[in-house]
């Protein structure tokens, strides 16, 4: 991958309601409707981000949108959307991570209804992850677009897959994909809803061999700075200190809530230097509304630091389709994006000032 200027862009995974419970209205048989459930962005708004220094985008897709029958044919008419997208990305000079925004289950319809079903069960085995991605590969990996592939987002319990059980997958899912692209980068997400947070405890081991050797996997992390690791940020930056000051967590910053934050990041560092391999922070992103310069000043730091690292940053997110009740988009604008957030001016300034030293 040649820059690490990845910016997540929402959009094709909306629609979807609870994301992992245990029954939705979403499924295979219901996947909703293009343009009034989920969008891809236009043009117009790529050549936007691409003129705001990024360089990748990461798109999340869903699994029963993709693919209407575990063991089917991808559906023709979401491969046609997605095509068109990574069209219009080379067109304006983006790069493309394919990311199956699915946290390690499948909605399958029974009666009308979506039925969870998560990777490794009876109904849905380990064979039927790896078939979607050496399909995905086939159709996809020769697209100018695509450089990288984000194999599942944010596996976790639900359903009742394991980590043991997540290792097997995503090894098998690595092996279908280079079947067909042995040049692209592969991310793959830790177990336990990615937290970089808590990353020893649920991966214990390094786990992936790819089958093509080289410096092609990263494994990723996904980083918020609130005390839940949700990212919805139910408390202020004032109570989020005072809750870090409790803890008394150790480290060289005046501020416990930055002691707290680096303190974590170092649980996912301190892995992937042990086990010699490379990482990406594939979900990170701060308020923008209330106290957003406070926030905005500990998101710069960690954005320098973990690319000093050489681990990539993914800001949680842009997209035409970014509500405005959700503070961490980092654009403003519809069809298309037009305003920098506060965080957009950080990651921007970032961008410049690092591209600059590399020339």
């Amino acid at each position: 991958m040649l820059s690490p200027w990845i910016v997540h862009l929402n959009g094709p995974e909306y629609g979807v309601g609870d994301v992992t419970g245990a029954t939705s209205s979403f499924s295979n048989i219901n996947p909703g409707v293009h343009n009034q459930d989920y969008f891809y962005d236009t043009g117009p708004s790529l050549e936007f981000l691409r003129s705001r220094g990024w360089t990748h985008v990461k798109l999340p897709i869903r699994w029963e949108r993709i693919q209407a029958s575990i063991y089917g044919p991808l559906r023709g008419s979401e491969v046609e959307l997605l095509a068109a997208f990574l069209d219009r990305a080379a067109t304006v000079g983006l790069s493309v991570i394919v990311d199956v925004h699915n946290y390690g289950i499948f909605y399958e319809d029974v009666a009308g209804e979506g039925v969870r079903r998560a990777i490794g069960s009876t109904m849905l085995p380990l064979s039927a992850f790896s078939d979607l991605w050496s399909k995905l590969a086939r159709e996809f990996g020769g697209h100018p677009a695509v450089v990288g592939y984000a194999i599942m987002a944010e596996p976790q319990e639900a359903g009742g897959l394991t980590s043991a059980i997540w290792q097997q997958a995503s090894q098998a899912a690595v092996e279908a994909i280079r079947t067909y692209d042995v040049a692209s980068e592969i991310h793959v997400a830790g177990f336990g809803w990615s937290s970089a947070a808590h990353w020893t405890h649920y991966n214990r081991r390094h786990w992936i061999l790819d089958p093509v050797g080289g410096d092609l996997i990263r494994y990723e992390g996904h980083h918020y700075f609130d005390s839940d690791w949700s990212g919805e940020y139910f408390m202020s930056y004032s109570d989020e200190v005072a809750a870090a000051s409790a803890e008394r967590p150790a480290g060289r910053y005046g501020d416990p809530l930055w002691n707290r934050v680096f303190a974590e990041a170092r649980d996912f560092i301190g892995w992937l230097q042990a086990h010699r391999v490379k990482g990406i922070v594939g979900e990170m992103g701060w308020p923008g509304s209330v106290n957003p310069w406070q926030w905005a000043e500990l998101g710069e730091v960690y954005v320098r630091y973990m690319h000093g690292l050489g681990i990539p940053c993914v800001p949680w997110f842009a997209g035409a389709w970014a509500g405005s009740e959700d503070d961490l988009r980092i654009y403003e604008g519809t069809e298309p994006m037009s305003t920098p957030r506060p965080q957009a001016v950080v990651m921007e300034r970032v961008i410049r000032e690092l591209s600059d030293r590399r020339r």
